[in-house]
């Protein structure tokens, strides 16, 4: 494990995927673990108060609530999705629920990163579908509020698309990884630490990941 500690973050992102694959049949089993306790968080469905605060702390999401606010196959339910997943922890499930293209540019560690530093946040709260909006080149802009007990709501966007015209939604920009990257890509960088701020190649790296996602949006947003 120590060994595993000290291997820079795209290693261990290689080996959390290549775990996923070894693990085979054995993934089926915890799945159906996990399906279970997930049918228990429906608990997390707690009232809204006037000012849009949860009257209590919400549990995570499961796929039935998901189910109950989205219609299948919409950007809706994809972006539910991929909160759903960075609530439980999946991190390789997120990135691969991102536009290819977006994960070439910015960076599968680097995604999966900013997400995993969300997650405790990301648990408690509780998402809403505000609005779906179609974009440019078949594009739908997903307007969300993550709802919480002890702050008004937050709103937050996904914009997804399709690719050769099948029917499964990848993300091509949201505003909760776009918020995000910056800090997380230039604390990736080696001499981050070297001084009071960010060195240069920090700076650098975290424009460039910045940079890619807004190319995205301005691209495919409405």
């Amino acid at each position: 494990m120590a060994a595993v500690a000290r291997l820079p973050t795209y290693a261990k992102y290689g080996l959390a995927v290549g775990a996923l694959v070894l693990i085979g049949a054995g993934a089926v089993l915890v799945g159906n673990t996990v399906g279970d306790d997930h049918r228990g968080s429906e608990r997390g469905r707690v009232g809204v108060t006037a000012n849009g605060r949860l009257t209590s702390a919400p549990a995570r999401m499961s796929p039935a609530i998901i189910a109950s606010a989205t219609k299948p196959g919409t950007a809706a339910r994809a972006a539910m999705k991929l909160l759903y997943w960075a609530q439980w922890g999946s991190l390789p499930t997120v990135v691969h629920a991102y536009d290819p293209s977006v994960v070439a540019r910015v960076g599968p560690s680097a995604i999966a990163d900013s997400w995993g530093q969300q997650q405790t946040s990301l648990q408690s709260m509780q998402p809403r579908v505000v609005d779906s909006v179609a974009g440019r080149r078949g594009a739908v802009t997903v307007t969300l509020e993550m709802l919480r007990q002890d702050s008004p709501p937050q709103q937050t966007s996904m914009t997804l698309r399709r690719i050769g015209g099948k029917p499964r939604w990848y993300v091509v920009f949201d505003t909760m990884l776009y918020n995000s990257i910056s800090n997380t890509v230039a604390a990736d960088v080696i001499d981050y630490l070297t001084s009071e701020n960010a060195s240069p190649n920090a700076q650098r790296a975290a424009s460039a990941a910045a940079a890619s996602l807004r190319q995205a949006a301005v691209r495919f947003g409405g």
